[in-house]
């Protein structure tokens, strides 16, 4: 387990509070003067310098790199007598000698922010995994979105196959009636009128009328084509049903030759039925060759080419962003990206010889090895994220556990200076002030810890909670400051120290479930991104926050006095309770 990084940041925070400006605040320091509050920073640099040893040696082993920091910024902190120069400031200011005390200052500032940056000059580590998190998190999108793009055009190429088909289909339709068309113009220009020549004529014009009904019969079983088409062969049919009876007309007329008065009458209609025959039969061809040609059109795979041919830039793009850049590992999914883009670029080919049949078998690899390359994707993620909150995990509960641990001993000695509230001396007065000074470090934590969880990005409530808890502990600063060791003060520390012991046990309750839990499980199917703090655990924190607000109403109510200004605090409490209620719901 790893707490040396983010505690170095602290101490970097910490160094950049005492070498910023007016690091005192007025609050702080009341009406002190300026040689009591460059005390209380060379009181910090003290507590700072224990706390920074302390760290050093509970992290040498598990993380000697940044123990080895922490040491080198003690050791140049000693080498500069920056303790003794602090003194030697508050000396100058006693003496009242400003100018002497305003550039040893100075001096002391530039030395600080040196050891800031000896301390934070290399990335924080946990930074680092939640930047690759969230570069893996933008990538597996990006293949999301590329892989719903190449499922569109799967779609299109195989739309146009489909109007390719159907285009074909009717032109062949259109080839069986031209055949009929041109053996009954054949037929029609046959001028031997013998009756053994007008028998086979008849013969031949009843064969060209049952195979003019047999395709329109043909026309109309089409039941699985589109709405257009089938609209369209029904129409064909009828025309070519209306062929058909037109020869069979043909066809009778020229068995009826009895006479020759007969025979010329026969011969008329016989001609009128089979230009009638004719003309429904162009018709009917004209119908299906002019939808063949609309769908031709329509299944124009050039624009569909463009589009893969797009789709394989993009994946040659990603292809690099997955490669190794110096010393990192490549990821798993580099390989599978490569296959996908082969894929694409040979669609695009096959697209660009018009074989939109073979380009929809390459977009389906494509597709397939986009989502391989998403899986492997999703394991490295899920690996990263797991990392990273073992990493949070462990960070949050060593803070809060010094946190609680101080709070403990402030409340400890909170209550004793109540035991003799009506008592007090100047001595107790200023170690009430000392421990108001040490509580603000506490305060400034807890807001370092927000800003954390608020990086994080994954809990709605427990930035919230810690804001409000920050916000207590100020009010307990603010009372100490003040010398108020009142029931009122020791009430809010034993709140701040129950939300921090449910803090504490929401923590544990997340590290139970990823000890339980299978390796690569998260919180929710497909969710690569686990949350921080199980849903149930926030549960516990919003329903532990809204009792302690209750229990704070009745306080006041009992108190039986005006309340105005804490009842408003309490109003926007419930206020914001019931907004992350809302967002959990949501986020559900």
């Amino acid at each position: 387990m790893r707490i040396g990084v983010l505690i170095v940041v602290s101490a970097g925070s910490a160094l950049l509070l005492l070498a910023s400006p007016g690091a005192v605040s007025a609050n702080e320091t009341g009406d002190r003067s300026l040689a009591g509050r460059q005390r209380v920073l060379r009181d910090r640099l003290e507590r700072l310098e224990a706390r920074m040893l302390k760290l050093a040696q509970t992290v040498g082993e598990s993380e000697p790199e940044q123990a080895e920091r922490l040491r080198d910024a003690l050791q140049r902190t000693g080498e500069r007598e920056v303790g003794r120069r602090l003194e030697t400031i508050v000396g100058l200011l006693r003496d009242a000698q400003f100018s002497a005390a305003d550039a040893e200052q100075r001096s002391v500032v530039q030395e600080l922010e040196a050891i800031l940056t000896l301390l934070t000059e290399k990335q924080d580590q946990l930074e680092q995994m939640r930047a690759e998190r969230e570069r893996l998190a933008r990538l597996r999108q990006a293949l999301q979105q590329l892989q719903t793009e190449q499922i569109e055009t799967l779609q299109r190429t195989r739309a146009a196959q489909q109007m390719l088909e159907r285009a074909q289909r009717l032109a062949a339709e259109a080839e069986a009636l031209r055949k009929l068309a041109q053996e009954q113009a054949e037929l029609r220009q046959q001028t031997d009128e013998a009756p053994s020549a007008e028998a086979k004529k008849a013969e031949a014009q009843e064969k060209l009328a049952a195979e003019s009904r047999a395709a329109a019969e043909q026309l109309k079983r089409a039941t699985d084509a589109p709405e257009d088409d089938q609209r369209l062969r029904q129409q064909a049919a009828r025309d070519a049903e209306q062929a058909a009876k037109a020869m069979q007309s043909a066809a009778e007329a020229m068995r009826a030759t009895e006479s020759e008065a007969e025979a010329r009458n026969s011969a008329k209609q016989r001609d009128a039925q089979q230009q009638k025959a004719s003309e429904a039969l162009q018709r009917a061809i004209r119908r299906l060759e002019q939808q063949a040609e609309a769908l031709q059109k329509r299944a124009n795979v050039r624009p569909i080419e463009r589009q893969q041919r797009g789709h394989a830039e993009q994946a040659e793009s990603m292809e690099q962003q997955m490669r190794p850049d110096g010393d990192e590992a490549p990821l798993p999914s580099e390989q599978s990206m490569k296959r996908a883009r082969s894929s694409m670029q040979r669609a695009a080919d096959r697209l660009g010889e018009q074989d939109a049949n073979s380009a929809e078998q390459e977009q389906q690899e494509a597709i397939e090895s986009l989502q391989d390359a998403m899986e492997q994707i999703e394991d490295v993620l899920r690996q990263v994220r797991e990392e990273e909150l073992e990493e949070t995990l462990t960070a949050l509960e060593t803070r809060f556990k010094r946190m609680l641990q101080h709070q403990e001993t402030l409340l400890e000695d909170v209550s004793a200076f109540q035991a003799r509230v009506d008592a007090l001396s100047r001595d107790d007065r200023v170690s009430i002030r000392e421990l108001a000074a040490g509580q603000l470090d506490m305060v400034e934590e807890c807001r370092q810890v927000r800003r954390l969880l608020l990086d994080e990005g994954t809990t709605v409530i427990l930035p919230e909670l810690v804001a409000e808890l920050a916000a207590d502990m100020d009010g307990v600063r603010a009372n100490l400051e003040a010398v108020d060791v009142s029931a009122a003060t020791t009430t809010l520390l034993e709140d701040v120290i129950a939300a921090i012991r449910e803090i504490l046990g929401a923590i544990e309750q997340k590290r139970e479930q990823m000890n339980n839990q299978p390796s690569g499980e998260q919180d929710g199917p497909g969710n690569s991104v686990a949350a921080l703090l199980p849903g149930s655990a926030e549960l516990k924190l919003l329903r532990a926050s809204q009792v302690r607000i209750n229990d704070r109403t009745k306080q006041y109510a009992e108190a039986n006095r005006t309340q105005t200004e804490r009842y408003r605090t309490l109003a926007k409490r419930q206020a914001r309770l019931t907004t992350m209620a809302r967002q959990m719901n949501e986020r559900r």
